[in-house]
């Protein structure tokens, strides 16, 4: 009587790439009005968003308010007067005077602008 013959095991297959994206199927996912995807421009900000782009002559990038606003939070900025800030621009070369509170930046101030000793308060028309 023979014994049976052994087949090798079966080679090790090479690993296979990742499918193509694209050919996988996607899920339709309709995100809710409530449920903010990225960042959102409010309507508290667009005064200060539409200021921002007269005087620089671009839409502001993104993370740069928060930017300006981490400056007032965190005492970078230097203090003007009771609501107004001198804050640096992400790139370190440009300063902007602003009205603003801790937690919303309301207005860029004119470049002639200066404190005075009796108080004012922050206008958007500014």
């Amino acid at each position: 009587m023979e014994a049976p013959a052994i087949s090798p095991p079966p080679a090790p297959s090479a690993p296979s790439s990742p499918p193509n994206q694209s050919a996988l199927p996607r899920a339709e996912v309709s995100p809710s009005d409530d449920f903010p995807i990225g960042w959102q421009l409010r309507k508290e900000s667009w005064h200060f968003h539409r200021r921002f782009h007269r005087v620089l002559r671009r839409p502001m990038h993104r993370g740069e308010y928060s930017y300006l606003l981490h400056q007032i939070r965190g005492g970078h900025a230097e203090h003007l007067g009771e609501n107004y800030w001198r804050v640096t621009l992400p790139d370190r070369r440009r300063t902007l005077m602003i009205c603003a509170t801790e937690w919303r930046l309301i207005t860029i101030l004119p470049k002639d602008w200066q404190p005075t000793a009796r108080k004012q308060e922050c206008a958007e028309d500014a």
